[in-house]
């Protein structure tokens, strides 16, 4: 019976005890297909003999009278709807025995496609039973009370083998430790709902059903009045848990009594049967109960009746199909359909059982194939393993087991991995060099395999990684040494193979091996390649470079024609610098225009080219300018990578016919692909190493010169009178700069502060500073006056049309108490007169070097007091600048000055730098920064 009307009669079983219902209490019919409506009518007895209805919905009794003849129950007619539309009513008789004490209609809508009229008939006389049941909970079945329950019901409820396909949509998923979910799902589902039907029809306390499963997996499913496995019965526990262990070997257990061992199952726990070891429990297999019948009134004190019959097709045991009640009542009449059913379930679990093992197998191979796939691009001799130990627990239930990996050239293993539990005193060394299966599978890729019964066997299988399984040379077959070994230990972990499973085994193998031969031979390649690299590393010289390269390109590729081509000066052309198996006259002829040919078509594209056979291919035939050319060809580009988005070709390189006469591989253009970015990072490391020493040559002379330049400025402030302080500061926005101060002693009590600021940065405002420099000390110790002293300098200094130096110097009297300043275009200078800051005007004047004849520059005189100060700043003070391009300037420095200028002119002048410090964050400085700061003390 269909899934959706066995539900239906499972929720009728559950109807109340009561003669008259509510709407509610069918509401479980509503989404029946086709389903219009329903109508009872029974039988009274008191006060007279007539027939009521005690449900009728949607329509009046009166409606369902004209919609059929209820006076011929048991027969089928078409009807139009009150509101239109054709119909069916079913109007089938509720009976008791041989007695009609009712009739039951149900209405469906015949224009529904989805209405079937087979299924509704028998749905319809199946419910009825049940009505009559609930009506009347005094009446039990009798057990001839088997009329109904025909050949026809038997086959409906038993789901057409033939249509199994149809059903089965799971596939096998791995899942630790539960691998077959959806199976299960899809057994309980099915077997409770058969299983439903039967217990409704014949009032069985309990019926189970046992299914042997793939993969030594038991599914048990339980139709009783309990909803879990722990409140059953215990010796209906037992009998199921004996059927588990024992059963195997009976056709028929039969436990009128129910001791808990009677005569078959004693005969069976003592049958020699690898299966009967240990007792199997409940709780060791899939097990889902369903609640389906009521509590067996007043009989739970009865020794149950239990049967089983064996679901057995030939020699093959599928399972069991049993029943458990605690009424006394005489079953017999069920041998029949039980052995009928038996056999019908026989049918459909070795159907089941041999489309899940094609499912099964169907996705290992196609999980196979995947792993295949992967193995194929896979490089790494560790990772190919890996993924064969994943494969081997995932596919094959293998855990437990060595791998033995052996380079085609070596005696000793590449590789051992030794994965989950190990045999006592088992040394895979041992094994691999003793005679033996192990042995045998290294040196003459034969495979082992025990047999199903035989438990002394160290190993369940060996297989061996066969490169070749044979060579045949002149018709002599000859084993070929393997790659090494699969190990898998006859352990408890491990599940025996079935020989299909082991072919499916050797498919995964054959995968392995290939990837396993791949990845050695290309990791001797790389071997080769580190070597170089670690060459590389001591190479400085280009030319030895190049050589060493050719070598290893020809001991990697094993070719016979090698060269490497760069760009010419003018970056036209493609040009011969180093080469094997060439002429010197084609070295010294060839001359490619980018775009032209092979080579520069690959280095105007940066894409390699491989090529079988010149000569053949239609793009690119034998070319004159690389005649040298014939058959197989590999060229690549040298390729300089800035980043992703600025690359740029600066040569090519090619080989040319492999000594073997084979064509060149996808492996091989990977391999001459890595050589060539080797190429380029050697060549640019060569540059970089030209070009660090270069730069290191010119910093250690930047160096020098800064050196030198500070040496110029004061580092000492010994001969300062005691009245006075002073301190300065300089620092060039780059390596030397331009700016300077001094303080001079001109004569007894007079002394000369100075600070300039040459235009630009750099060597040439450092050599202009230091000219300018030595003229002020010249000139100061003839003249005493600041502008007399700014005038002579510019007379004395010949600058260039791009250069000026601003400049600004004050005399102090310290016995007079005051200083007379002149600017030469450097503007005023900041002072602090008793307690106050102020802004002192220097006079005025263009910058030296700005006109060669005489200029005049003003003068200022301002006396001063003890605790009064000064400070001398070049315009980089102003100019520095945030990260965003923020200026300090003079509002911000005058507001410093303020909150500063009574401090002592070395905290003012430290002060005023990490100020500038923080304003300007991590950006670079805008421009040289110098201050020179003065103090009168008394």
């Amino acid at each position: 019976m269909k899934r959706i009307f066995l539900d239906a009669l499972k929720h009728a079983s559950k109807l109340p005890l009561l003669r008259v219902w509510q709407k509610g209490d069918f509401s479980f019919l509503f989404n029946l297909p086709g389903f219009r409506g329903i109508a009872v009518r029974i039988l009274k007895t008191v006060p007279s003999q007539m027939k009521v209805f005690v449900l009728n919905h949607p329509y009046s009794p009166t409606e369902f009278l004209s919609f059929g003849n209820w006076d011929n129950p048991g027969t089928t007619e078409e009807f139009t709807f009150p509101e239109g539309g054709k119909g069916k009513v079913f109007i089938i008789p509720v009976k008791l025995g041989n007695t009609c004490l009712g009739e039951m209609a149900i209405l469906t809508d015949f224009s529904d496609p989805a209405t079937q009229y087979s299924d509704w008939d028998i749905f319809c006389n199946q419910f009825a039973a049940l009505i009559g049941h609930r009506l009347f909970p005094d009446y039990r079945h009798k057990a001839s009370s088997i009329e109904n329950f025909t050949p026809n019901l038997l086959n409906y409820l038993i789901i057409d083998i033939h249509k199994l396909n149809e059903r089965i949509s799971s596939t096998y998923s791995p899942k630790a430790n539960f691998q077959s979910d959806p199976w299960f799902d899809e057994d309980s589902e099915y077997l409770s709902s058969l299983m439903a039907g039967f217990q409704t029809k014949f009032d069985l306390d309990t019926l189970f059903v046992i299914q042997y499963s793939l993969k030594n997996e038991i599914h048990v499913v339980i139709s009783s009045w309990v909803d879990n496995i722990k409140d059953l019965h215990p010796k209906t526990t037992e009998f199921i848990e004996d059927l588990l262990t024992y059963g195997r070997e009976d056709s028929l257990i039969t436990n009128n009594d129910f001791s808990p061992v009677n005569a078959s199952l004693e005969s069976a726990r003592h049958t020699s049967h690898p299966d009967s070891e240990h007792y199997v429990t409940l709780s060791e297999c899939r097990c889902r109960i369903y609640k389906n019948s009521p509590l067996p009134e007043g009989s739970l004190s009865n020794e149950p009746f239990s049967q089983s019959y064996q679901c057995k097709l030939g020699n093959v045991l599928h399972g069991h199909i049993g029943i458990v009640n605690h009424k006394n009542t005489d079953l017999s009449y069920l041998d029949r359909l039980l052995a009928l059913l038996a056999n019908q379930l026989a049918f459909r679990f070795a159907y089941l059982k041999q489309l899940r093992k094609e499912s099964l197998n169907t996705d290992i191979l196609r999980k196979i194939n995947q792993s295949s796939n992967l193995l194929t691009a896979s490089i790494d001799v560790v990772g190919i393993i890996d993924h064969l130990v994943s494969s081997l627990g995932d596919l094959f239930g293998q855990k437990s087991g060595a791998i033995l990996v052996y380079h085609p050239d070596q005696k000793t293993p590449e590789s051992i991995r030794i994965f989950g539990p190990i045999p006592p005193d088992f040394d895979p060394l041992v094994a691999a060099n003793t005679p033996g299966d192990v042995y045998n599978a290294i040196h003459g890729s034969s495979a082992f395999q025990r047999l199903p019964d035989d438990n002394k066997e160290l190993f369940n299988i060996v297989l061996p990684f066969a490169a070749t399984s044979r060579l045949e040379i002149q018709n002599l077959q000859l084993n070929s040494p393997s790659l090494g070994c699969l190990i898998l230990f006859n352990h408890p972990e491990n599940k025996y193979l079935p020989q299909d499973e082991v072919n499916m085994l050797t498919i995964l193998l054959n995968s392995v091996s290939a990837a396993l031969l791949v990845a050695l031979n290309y990791q001797e390649k790389l071997e080769t390649i580190k070597s170089l690299e670690g060459m590389i590393k001591k190479i400085n010289n280009k030319d030895l470079l190049l050589t060493e390269m050719i070598n290893v390109v020809r001991k990697l590729l094993k070719i016979n024609r090698c060269s490497f081509l760069t760009l010419s000066s003018d970056q036209k052309y493609l040009m011969i610098e180093r080469s094997y198996g060439l002429s010197e006259k084609i070295i010294s002829e060839t001359k490619i225009p980018i775009g032209d040919e092979i080579s520069g078509y690959v280095a105007r594209t940066g894409v390699s080219i491989r090529i079988d056979n010149i000569e053949e291919d239609p793009q690119f035939q034998k070319r004159s300018m690389e005649a040298y050319f014939n058959r197989s060809l590999l060229s690549v580009p040298l390729i300089s990578r800035i980043d992703e988005r600025n690359k740029k070709v600066i040569g090519v390189i090619n080989v040319n016919n492999k000594i073997s006469g084979l064509t060149f591989t996808d492996q091989d253009q990977k391999l001459l692909e890595a050589m060539a970015d080797l190429v380029v990072v050697a060549l640019e490391n060569l540059e970089a190493m030209d070009a660090r020493r270069q730069s290191e040559r010119i910093q250690q002379q930047l160096n020098d010169a800064r050196e030198v330049q500070a040496a110029l400025l004061p580092n000492s402030w010994e001969g300062i009178p005691e009245n006075l302080s002073v301190f300065g500061k300089s620092i060039p926005a780059k390596e030397i700069g331009g700016d300077f101060f001094d303080f001079l002693k001109i004569v007894e009590g007079k002394y000369l502060a100075a600070i300039g600021d040459v235009s630009g940065k750099g060597m040439p405002a450092a050599i202009l500073m230091a000219r300018i420099k030595t003229f002020l000390q010249l000139v100061a110790r003839e003249y005493y006056q600041p502008s007399r002293i700014l005038q002579r300098i510019n007379q004395m200094i010949n600058i260039d049309p791009y250069h000026f130096v601003t400049m600004q110097i004050a005399v102090i009297d310290t016995e007079q108490k005051t200083m007379t300043t002149s600017s030469a275009g450097h503007g005023g200078l900041l002072a602090c007169v008793n307690g106050k800051p102020t802004e002192l005007f220097s006079g005025k004047g263009l910058p030296i070097g700005i006109h060669p004849v005489d200029l005049n520059f003003e003068e200022q005189m301002v006396s001063f007091n003890p605790g009064d100060s000064i400070l001398m700043v070049t315009d980089g003070i102003y100019e520095e600048r945030t990260y965003s391009g923020e200026m300090y300037g003079s509002e911000r420095f005058q507001k410093f000055f303020s909150e500063n200028c009574t401090c002592h002119p070395n905290l003012l002048v430290e002060n005023l730098f990490n100020v500038l410090n923080s304003w300007r964050g991590e950006r670079e400085a805008h421009d040289d920064t110098t201050v020179l700061a003065l103090k009168f003390l008394k």
